[in-house]
């Protein structure tokens, strides 16, 4: 039973392998070094704009490593599906996917087009994990990824700390709160504030950058590697509960 299953639990680590590949490229972002406070004038000469600004800009190629560990996320779940029509003797199994749906309801318009041939078992167990839009959030966001016709945009966020106050010096003192923060894609910075004369500032910056996938609504402003973490987790239960279940039925 266990060689059926080792096509997707050698897709699942590759998925894997390039999920840390992609932590590992990202890293430099979480380290005090990987991002510069920069002070540049305004156009009217007297405001001072305050930025944090990425020391290297993010590689090209990071969507790619992102859509690499996607795709063998989902070709894994595939793979279990396919294994589990040949622990139950069909040959050539042609529709034995890991359902997808936009919906509940239509999830039974997808089992009967694509998973005819996958064990009764099996089926009922896959709907178990409630693939599609508004059951299972890290099963949606890969069917989402997946399904992205362009490589999606990842784009820097903040996701620590930011702490850093500034005070009015004249008639008293109030304390004003950082603007939202919001990145600058082209020039790969994000402004955080600005000070005119009169304002003194206080306080050390602490920031710390994540990264998120910018095109997909469910996941917009997450970290991109939780994300990938999370449903590499849900495939891996997928797995492990797929070949427990046919050991249980076909020995």
């Amino acid at each position: 039973m266990h060689d059926l299953f080792s096509s997707p639990w050698s897709t699942l680590e590759r998925a894997k392998h390039h999920i840390r590949d992609l932590e590992r490229r990202l890293k430099p972002l979480m380290n005090d070094d990987g991002w510069s406070h920069v002070i540049e004038k305004d156009i009217d000469g007297i405001t001072e704009i305050h930025k944090i600004r990425l020391v290297e800009p993010l590689a090209s190629d990071l969507p790619n490593i992102l859509f690499d560990a996607a795709n063998n996320l989902r070709a894994a779940l595939d793979q279990a599906g396919f294994a589990a029509a040949l622990a139950a003797q069909k040959v050539d199994p042609k529709r034995a996917y890991f359902p997808f749906a936009e919906s509940e309801a239509e999830l039974s318009n997808v089992v009967a087009r694509k998973c005819a041939d996958l064990p009764p078992e099996i089926l009922a167990l896959f709907r178990s994990f409630q693939p599609y839009k508004g059951g299972d959030p890290f099963l949606w966001a890969l069917n989402k990824l997946c399904n992205t016709k362009k490589h999606c945009t990842l784009v820097p966020i903040n996701v620590g700390n930011f702490r850093l106050a500034y005070m009015v010096i004249h008639d008293g003192s109030r304390r004003l709160d950082p603007p939202p923060l919001a990145w600058e894609r082209g020039k790969q910075e994000i402004e955080i504030l600005r000070t005119k004369p009169g304002m003194k500032l206080e306080g050390k910056i602490n920031f710390r950058f994540g990264v998120s996938i910018d095109d997909i609504d469910i996941i917009r402003g997450k970290p991109a590697l939780g994300i990938l973490d999370g449903t590499a987790a849900v495939v891996e239960r997928v797995l492990m509960a797929t070949e427990a279940e046919c050991r249980r039925i076909f020995g």
